[in-house]
Formats: C-alpha cells, structure tokens, sequence
C-alpha cells in the first residue's frame, strides 16, 4: 500500500520512509518529492525503494560521533553481491563551509528547484535576475517572474 503523501517534507521525514529515497536510484532531490506529492512514487512496504532500502543496513558509529561532534559525516561501505565493495568517507559534505558549493553546482540546484514549475525559460530569467542584481532593477520584476503568466 502507498505511503499516502501528508505535506511538502513527508518524502524526508516519513518513517520509514525517510531513510529510502536517498538510496533509490532517483535520488531525494525536488524532482523525487515532486513524484511522490502526486501520487507518482510508492514509498510503502511494496514498493521498488522499499524493495531497496531494505537491502541497506545503517549503523550508527558511535566513534563518529564522538570525533566529529559538530559534523555530519558518512563512512559508508558498499558490498556488492560478488563480495567485492567500495568505501567513501566524506568529512565536509557538499555546501558546508570548508566545502562550499560551487556556482554550477548552485545554479544546476537552482535550476532543479524552478524548471518544472517556472519553465526553462522563466528559470533561466530568474537566475539571470538574481545573478546580475541590477541596481535599477524594481524588487516587482524578478518577483513577476515567479508568478505564472495568465491564460489569455
């Protein structure tokens, strides 16, 4: 049975769900929230990310957190089914202060956030907007292309 969508942040904070998404090949990102407000993505026992998640194993390290108190670290270990397995440690993940995004990394997250709703179009005019900070500008204008424009 599907997890029934409860508000914007449920695909982050439904349990047991919440730990799913980022392990699915679709990511958690906008586009897989996105999904799952409309009805579109299972995230229930039944599902193909429950299917996966439940061949993931999380274990808290205690070790960690005792070294790293104020960060969010992943050491994670992946094993393969042939037995062979691969292993990242990632101490400052991406937009932390000693691990700044980078502006094409921001921009691709911009255009994430705003593409489907926006339009490329719109969305590319908005970065501009935003990026440029015309002094000129009229706080109204890059506010207009937030809204959608009217069927005429």
């Amino acid at each position: 049975m599907p997890t029934t969508p409860r508000g914007s942040s449920s695909c982050s904070t439904a349990c047991p769900s919440s730990s799913r998404c980022p392990c699915w090949a679709g990511g958690n990102g906008y586009a897989t929230h996105n999904a799952y407000m409309n009805g579109e993505l299972d995230l229930g026992e039944g599902g193909e990310i429950a299917a996966m998640a439940n061949r993931v194993r999380i274990e808290a390290d205690p070790r960690l957190t005792e070294r790293y108190p104020t960060k969010m670290v992943g050491d994670i270990t992946l094993t393969f089914r042939d037995g062979s397995s691969e292993h990242v440690f990632v101490e400052d993940s991406v937009g932390s202060a000693p691990n700044p995004m980078t502006q094409e990394f921001s921009d691709d997250k911009f255009r994430e956030l705003t593409g489907d709703c926006l339009g490329e179009e719109r969305s590319e005019a908005l970065l501009r907007a935003v990026k440029e900070v015309d002094p000129g500008l009229r706080a109204v204008d890059p506010v207009s292309l937030l809204c959608r424009p009217e069927a005429g």
